[in-house]
């Protein structure tokens, strides 16, 4: 399980019951998007259908058939890849669909795996009706349900399965790991501070060169709307226009620097600092706001994510948050 980074307490439990066969008909893998809950999904689908007493072996057949993705008894399930159904939820005929595959004898393996990726997107209807194959289980038969955050789900599901949160990668194992990669690149150091322990998220970062860009100038325009005059807040606003693609990761940008202020503002230190390129620049600006005004900015940012996410005028929701940030920062908006 190498290309597995952290968790290895976690790894070594899946390990364990694998190989002695204590196996859960039913799991939960909770964790943030790219914190790797479908590799290690992937990666214990290997160790339960694996022939071998060391699991996974990687040379016997269902191991290498695996490998390739050609395995008739493993199922991922995802969203976008629905029959006939919705793009956005799981349906109840998703379910339907996946219940009547589950009753199918294993074509090669002792057990069937199914991993139902985004497991936040599974209707009430949904869950309900897969409540049945959770309660009353095929004794060879594992699912696993991938999901951001257990709360999303119905509290009978999440009772059922048994629950596997993944733990934040530590700064050391994403560093030795994105080095291997990618090689001792700029700004490794920052990008493994901004992702926050999400090693897919640090991977899409370095992978993403127009992430450096898009970084320097979301700062510069943050630095910009509050150091100089309103009308430099309405041309910065043509920037986010072009940016929706990517315009959660610009609001994480705007939080980590406010963040690095507050941080500054606090301690006077800079260990902890996630934009360390850009000290001296964020200790002259920390006498410009309060903390008690940047908690109220970092409050605000993570608002203007979830009016975006609700569909809110997009122009209205970035102009109002440079706004507020321009008017605390001259003190006009406190």
């Amino acid at each position: 399980m190498t290309q597995i980074v952290g968790n290895k307490k976690t790894i070594e439990r899946l390990k364990k019951s694998a190989e002695s066969g204590e196996i859960s008909h039913s799991y939960i893998f909770e964790g943030s998007n790219g914190i790797g809950k479908k590799t290690l999904a992937m990666e214990f689908a290997k160790m339960i259908l694996c022939t071998s007493d060391s699991r996974p072996c990687k040379v016997c057949s269902s191991c290498r058939k695996l490998e390739s993705g050609n395995h008739p008894d493993l199922f991922v399930e995802s969203v976008g890849s629905a029959k006939g159904g919705s793009k956005t939820t799981y349906s109840v005929a998703d379910i339907e669909r996946v219940q009547s595959e589950m009753r199918k004898k294993p074509n090669e393996s002792e057990k069937k795996v199914f991993i139902i990726t985004e497991g936040e997107k599974l209707s009430v209807d949904a869950q309900n009706k897969f409540l049945k194959t959770i309660e009353e289980p095929m004794p060879n038969v594992v699912t696993i349900i991938l999901v951001d955050n257990a709360s999303k789900l119905l509290k009978t599901t999440v009772s059922r399965c048994q629950s596997i949160k993944l733990e934040r990668v530590s700064p050391e194992e994403m560093k030795s790991y994105l080095e291997d990669e990618f090689g001792n690149v700029e700004k490794l150091e920052t990008v493994i501070a901004f992702s926050d322990g999400n090693i897919g998220k640090a991977v899409g970062l370095l992978s993403d060169e127009s992430f450096k860009e898009r970084r320097e100038k979301t700062i510069d325009i943050i630095s910009d709307t509050m150091e100089k005059d309103i009308t430099k807040v309405f041309s910065n606003v043509k920037y986010f226009e072009g940016e929706k693609e990517h315009i959660y990761e610009i609001m994480d940008l705007i939080t980590s620097y406010f963040r690095d202020l507050l941080v500054i503002k606090k301690t006077g230190g800079e260990e902890h600092i996630i934009n360390r390129d850009k000290i001296r620049r964020l200790k002259t600006q920390t006498g410009i706001l309060s903390s008690c005004q940047i908690y109220d900015i970092v409050r605000r940012v993570e608002n203007a994510k979830l009016d975006i996410g609700r569909n809110v005028n997009y122009q209205l929701v970035v102009e109002l948050l440079l706004l507020k940030i321009h008017g605390l920062s001259s003190g006009d908006g406190a």
